[in-house]
Protein backbone atom coordinates (compact mmCIF):
# COMPACT_ATOMS: atom_id res chain seq x y z
CA UNK A 1 0.00 0.00 0.00
CA UNK A 2 1.07 3.65 -0.99
CA UNK A 3 2.47 5.78 2.01
CA UNK A 4 0.03 8.72 2.48
CA UNK A 5 -0.11 11.78 4.78
CA UNK A 6 -2.73 13.54 6.49
CA UNK A 7 -4.03 14.85 2.73
CA UNK A 8 -4.22 11.99 1.17
CA UNK A 9 -1.18 12.33 -1.21
CA UNK A 10 1.39 9.72 -1.94
CA UNK A 11 5.15 8.67 -2.92
CA UNK A 12 3.11 6.72 -5.66
CA UNK A 13 1.33 10.61 -6.82
CA UNK A 14 4.88 12.18 -7.20
CA UNK A 15 6.48 9.34 -8.88
CA UNK A 16 3.58 9.44 -11.18
CA UNK A 17 4.06 13.03 -11.71
CA UNK A 18 7.97 12.70 -12.38
CA UNK A 19 6.76 10.39 -15.08
CA UNK A 20 4.11 13.07 -16.62
CA UNK A 21 7.45 15.31 -16.77
CA UNK A 22 9.19 13.00 -18.80
CA UNK A 23 6.74 11.74 -20.78
CA UNK A 24 6.34 15.78 -21.87
CA UNK A 25 10.25 15.73 -22.65
CA UNK A 26 10.53 12.53 -24.43
CA UNK A 27 6.92 14.12 -26.15
CA UNK A 28 8.37 16.94 -27.48
CA UNK A 29 11.44 15.43 -28.89
CA UNK A 30 9.67 13.08 -30.77
CA UNK A 31 7.04 16.44 -31.95
CA UNK A 32 10.28 17.89 -33.13
CA UNK A 33 10.07 20.35 -30.72
CA UNK A 34 13.28 21.04 -28.18
CA UNK A 35 12.94 20.20 -25.21
CA UNK A 36 9.73 22.55 -23.91
CA UNK A 37 11.89 25.19 -24.62
CA UNK A 38 14.59 23.75 -22.12
CA UNK A 39 17.44 24.15 -25.15
CA UNK A 40 19.14 27.87 -26.45
CA UNK A 41 17.86 26.67 -29.67
CA UNK A 42 14.29 25.96 -27.92
CA UNK A 43 13.30 29.42 -27.11
CA UNK A 44 12.49 32.93 -28.24
CA UNK A 45 15.76 34.83 -28.01
CA UNK A 46 15.44 36.98 -24.81
CA UNK A 47 13.00 34.69 -22.70
CA UNK A 48 14.55 32.54 -20.02
CA UNK A 49 15.07 28.27 -19.43
CA UNK A 50 11.89 27.22 -18.59
CA UNK A 51 12.11 25.22 -14.98
CA UNK A 52 10.18 22.27 -15.98
CA UNK A 53 11.41 20.72 -12.38
CA UNK A 54 10.46 23.17 -10.66
CA UNK A 55 6.88 23.39 -12.25
CA UNK A 56 6.22 19.99 -11.42
CA UNK A 57 7.73 19.57 -8.21
CA UNK A 58 5.62 22.81 -6.97
CA UNK A 59 2.07 20.50 -8.17
CA UNK A 60 3.52 18.58 -4.67
CA UNK A 61 2.46 21.44 -2.89
CA UNK A 62 5.33 21.02 -0.60
CA UNK A 63 3.76 17.28 0.61
CA UNK A 64 7.47 15.50 1.57
CA UNK A 65 5.59 11.78 0.38
CA UNK A 66 4.96 13.21 -2.96
CA UNK A 67 8.19 15.01 -3.23
CA UNK A 68 10.04 11.51 -2.42
CA UNK A 69 8.24 9.68 -5.15
CA UNK A 70 8.80 12.52 -7.49
CA UNK A 71 12.46 12.68 -7.22
CA UNK A 72 13.04 8.98 -6.62
CA UNK A 73 12.11 8.72 -10.20
CA UNK A 74 13.96 11.41 -11.33
CA UNK A 75 17.41 10.09 -9.18
CA UNK A 76 16.99 7.09 -11.31
CA UNK A 77 16.35 8.28 -14.33
CA UNK A 78 19.70 10.26 -13.72
CA UNK A 79 21.30 7.81 -12.80
CA UNK A 80 20.64 5.69 -16.07
CA UNK A 81 21.27 8.43 -18.25
CA UNK A 82 24.90 9.15 -16.31
CA UNK A 83 25.75 5.50 -16.60
CA UNK A 84 25.16 6.10 -20.51
CA UNK A 85 21.53 4.41 -20.76
CA UNK A 86 18.52 6.77 -21.73
CA UNK A 87 15.73 4.78 -20.23
CA UNK A 88 12.26 6.07 -21.71
CA UNK A 89 9.52 7.06 -19.23
CA UNK A 90 7.03 4.28 -20.46
CA UNK A 91 9.46 2.11 -18.17
CA UNK A 92 8.67 4.25 -14.90
CA UNK A 93 4.88 3.96 -16.00
CA UNK A 94 5.08 0.02 -16.26
CA UNK A 95 6.96 -0.40 -13.39
CA UNK A 96 4.41 1.71 -11.28
CA UNK A 97 1.75 -0.31 -12.42
CA UNK A 98 3.48 -3.21 -11.48
CA UNK A 99 3.69 -1.80 -8.14
CA UNK A 100 0.07 -1.43 -7.74
CA UNK A 101 -0.55 -4.78 -8.15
Amino acid sequence: MAKTNGNGASREQGAALAVEMLRELQGADLAGRSACGLSPEGREPGKPQRNIVRCYLEATQGDREMEAGFTSVLSDFIASCASGCIPDARVYRERLFVARG
